[in-house]
């Protein structure tokens, strides 16, 4: 099976000084993102279908209105063994799209 990528909505806006960034995270069936920990914090909330965590290696499915909160110094993934598209609220303080050390 062919792995496809996660596609990101972003949610919040980009202003000098923020330390959180929101998207929604639309995961496809057969996404496992690699292990990684980096300063900061994260919190998921899986609004449909199902997503599978990995924090400090305690694994954990998450099914539609559960949710995760955790220090992203902790090494994580999250994955979709499911047949379908997951959708999540994530917020946390990485930069995902490269914006630090940018003009905004």
């Amino acid at each position: 099976r062919e792995e496809r990528p996660i596609r990101y909505e972003r949610i919040s806006a980009n202003f000098p000084g923020r330390k959180i960034r929101s998207v929604i995270m639309n995961i496809p069936s057969g996404y496992r993102s690699e292990v990684i920990s980096h300063d900061g914090e994260e919190m998921m909330f899986v609004l449909s279908g199902e997503v599978s965590t990995s924090v400090d290696g305690n694994h954990v499915i998450l099914h539609e209105g559960d949710s995760i909160h955790f220090p992203s110094t902790s090494p994580h993934q999250v994955w979709n063994s499911s047949q379908h598209t997951s959708v999540a609220l994530w917020v946390g303080t990485q930069d995902l799209f490269g914006e630090d050390g940018k003009e905004n």
